[in-house]
């Protein structure tokens, strides 16, 4: 007798550098969940980043957000950085699926919404930033969790 398929569970992600992007408002975002400084630098030129990310991701306050987020002992659990008006970093721990997480997640993507808001001047009017918020915290979180592979 054949046992049934069951369904795999999502395989979340614990420790990636990747780029997720917003095409209808033609932004970048590296996502960098679980790595240190040093490691995320090290994904970055594996993967053939553009020169003005592997730059940003030099600067002192990404190196230094990048490994506070990634040390334990540290109470950041997130971070957002803007690089300029197109591209940005998003510095996370390594997935779980509980409120905490979750909580960080939404808090970091409300950053990211103000910094892409802002220069494309939607903070004008409520609903563009409350759509793309709830977009982004949805689409990182499938990502994320594994729900959603990464295109």
């Amino acid at each position: 007798m054949k046992r049934p398929k069951t369904k795999k569970k999502p395989k979340h992600i614990t420790h990636k550098l990747f780029f997720f992007n917003l095409p209808i408002y033609d932004r970048e975002i590296c996502v960098v969940v679980g790595m240190t400084h040093s490691q995320a630098v090290a994904a970055a030129k594996k993967q053939k980043c553009t020169k003005s990310f592997v730059e940003a991701l030099n600067w002192e306050s990404a190196k230094e957000l990048c490994d506070k987020v990634a040390d334990r002992e540290s109470q950041a659990y997130g971070a957002a950085v803007r690089v300029n008006d197109d591209r940005y970093f998003l510095f996370l721990r390594p997935y779980k699926n509980d409120w905490k997480y979750l909580d960080t997640l939404n808090h970091e993507c409300f950053h990211l919404t103000q910094f892409i808001s802002m220069p494309l001047k939607l903070w004008d009017d409520v609903e563009p930033p409350a759509y793309l918020h709830a977009w982004l915290v949805k689409q990182l979180r499938r990502i994320l969790s594994g729900q959603k592979k990464l295109e």
